[in-house]
């Protein structure tokens, strides 16, 4: 029998892969739904897929190292652990479907489905990564990208004129025009910002100064845009990953849509890729950056910023000051002085600036999203807490209320609704922790459903994300939309616009581009990399998006939005030439 195996090796390799591949096209077909609609095209088509992949990595397994073996092994079954998580959340209902033995005998084939993905992925990028190529040679390079994403965008611009306005959008012009307070739920820079183009339009319809606003915001993103993909076009990178970087920071949709949006969020956004790509440059000059004062002031002005239009811009900022100071300790007094000038100006911009300007305090439920989501799921599922607790949270809000208003995955009706106790949440924020950490050992299973309601979109790619508002929202300033090409021509753009939106959240493949998932895997994929090329210390520029996604997926009040991790969309095809880049060479 043994001499049998040995003379037909190849034969039981190929049954072998072959049963895998039936195994793996059942099991993807089980976790994305796939029992009954469409079973007889798709899983024959998956069963096929899974046999290619698995025979290309049985090819080059031999050739393999076995760092990268584990590498690819280590993504692929983190990957398979949110398909199969994933795939037991439901949104419409609310529910979260049990565990069963059928789950555990999927998973070992996704994980290895994935794994064998993941290393044909090296490979790939291995051999393409030999084939240098000359930089982009042309005559004023950023202008012209700068000026190829403007008029891309500006179709959008002239359809959803004066830009796409939601509730948040209201909220921040109401405070410029004085009709509510001013708070830094919408940060006060970017508010200050409506302010200023506002009031120095103030001549003409609200509509136009809005229309000012969506248009420089719309260039000043095109130019960002424009500055990175001129940085990867001069690599030697090969020219189908330079054209995807040009057409995806061009054409995609999202960008044309999310540059006419009016939300912090973008504007963050723009600076979140100015100093991830600064922090790339000064890991590239082994930390001489800090040398030269004008670089000092840079990454001071960026990170300053950076926690001026987004509450958790402040984690970034410390987080990095720390690494620098680990790697550069020749450098130290610089360093101190670039985070002491950035920590201590957001003190005073939060302390002293905001109570002369009579700013009110963020409310406490803005960072308490999860764990409100979580009390409040197990109050909707029908279940108790102690008696006191629960006379807590009866005066926080009528627990019949909290059932008919809560959404899974969604903490705004909830926290947001008339009859929900803002003020004393803030007077009473640790005892609201103390019943919340009763809950812990009480409800550990209802609050971890919970919790992977909340932030399912932000690792499970197979969410949909809800993208951004398009064109004019309800509002009482008068504000709405004028199709300008639709006035001029006569033909309105907007369906076409919104079937490509829709193409971009819900098409096979084309979808993955706008899966936040997805790009957190390409975070973990460069990283590994960039291990893999012996040039680890390169990864550091990436640490602000690993900590912006860590404090979302802390206090996310909605579970799929892509403006939350907008940076990390904006920096993906930087990080995909960088994954291809030759190991000797850079991106400038």
């Amino acid at each position: 029998m043994k001499s049998w195996f040995c003379k037909n090796k190849k034969l039981v390799k190929n049954i072998v892969i072959l049963g895998l591949a039936y195994a793996t096209g059942l099991s993807l077909a089980m976790v994305h739904g796939y029992r009954i609609t469409g079973i007889e095209v798709i899983v024959p088509c998956l069963m096929a897929l899974a046999a290619v992949v698995y025979f290309k990595a049985a090819s080059v397994w031999e050739s393999v190292s076995k760092r990268d073996k584990v590498m690819s092994a280590v993504v692929g079954f983190v990957f398979a652990l949110t398909e199969v998580l994933g795939s037991k959340v439901n949104h419409d209902d609310g529910t979260f479907a049990d565990f069963g033995i059928m789950d555990i005998g999927m998973y070992p084939f996704l994980g290895l489905f994935f794994a064998a993905c993941v290393l044909l992925l090296f490979g790939f990028r291995d051999k393409w990564s030999k084939k240098e190529e000359a930089g982009l040679k042309i005559k004023h390079p950023f202008l012209a990208l700068w000026l190829l994403n403007t008029i891309a965008y500006l179709p959008y611009y002239l359809t959803f004129f004066p830009g796409n306005c939601g509730p948040d959008t209201w909220e921040s012009i109401r405070m410029v025009l004085g009709e509510i307070p001013w708070t830094n739920h919408h940060p006060v820079l970017f508010t200050g910002l409506l302010m200023v183009v506002i009031k120095a339009t103030g001549f003409l319809p609200l509509t136009a100064s809005v229309g000012i606003f969506s248009f420089l915001q719309m260039i000043s993103l095109a130019a960002v845009l424009a500055y990175m993909t001129m940085r990867i076009c001069k690599t030697s990178v090969v020219w189908p990953v330079k054209a995807f970087a040009v057409l995806m920071c061009a054409f995609h949709p999202f960008m044309g849509m999310y540059s006419i949006y009016l939300t912090k969020d973008v504007v963050f956004a723009e600076i979140m890729v100015l100093l991830c790509l600064k922090i790339y440059d000064v890991v590239k000059g082994d930390g001489e950056a800090f040398g030269r004062p004008s670089e000092c002031v840079k990454l001071a002005v960026l990170f300053l910023l950076s926690t001026m239009l987004r509450n958790n811009g402040i984690y970034i900022a410390v987080v990095m000051a720390v690494v620098f100071l680990l790697l550069y300790r020749r450098f130290w007094k610089q360093i101190l002085l670039v985070f002491v000038c950035v920590i201590g100006l957001f003190r005073i911009w939060y302390g002293p600036v905001f109570t002369a300007i009579g700013i009110e305090k963020q409310s406490f439920a803005e960072a308490a999203s999860v764990p409100l989501q979580q009390v409040g799921y197990v109050l909707w599922e029908g279940k108790e807490f102690d008696a006191d607790d629960m006379a807590f949270l009866e005066t926080l809000m009528p627990v019949e209320k909290v059932k008919e208003v809560y959404q899974p995955g969604y903490t705004d009706p909830y926290k947001f609704d008339e009859e929900f106790d803002d003020e004393f949440l803030n007077e009473n924020v640790g005892e609201f922790l103390k019943v919340w950490s009763h809950g812990l050992t009480k409800f550990l299973p209802e609050y971890i459903e919970a919790y992977l309601h909340q932030t399912a979109g932000y690792w499970h790619y197979g969410e949909t994300n809800s993208v951004c508002t398009q064109g004019i929202t309800e509002n009482t300033l008068g504000v709405e939309q004028i199709d300008v090409i639709d006035n001029i021509t006569g033909i309105s753009l907007e369906p076409i616009f919104e079937k490509l939106v829709l193409a971009g959240r819900k098409a096979p493949i084309v979808c993955v581009l706008g899966s936040m998932a997805m790009q957190m895997f390409m975070v973990l994929l460069l990283i590994m990399q960039y291990v893999r090329s012996g040039n680890a210390k390169q990864s550091i520029y990436l640490i602000p998006l690993v900590i912006l996604w860590a404090t979302i997926m802390v206090a996310t009040p909605a579970f799929c939005l892509l403006r939350y991790l907008f940076p990390v969309f904006l920096l993906w095809t930087f990080m995909i030439a960088e994954f291809f880049v030759p190991d000797e060479a850079e991106v400038v």
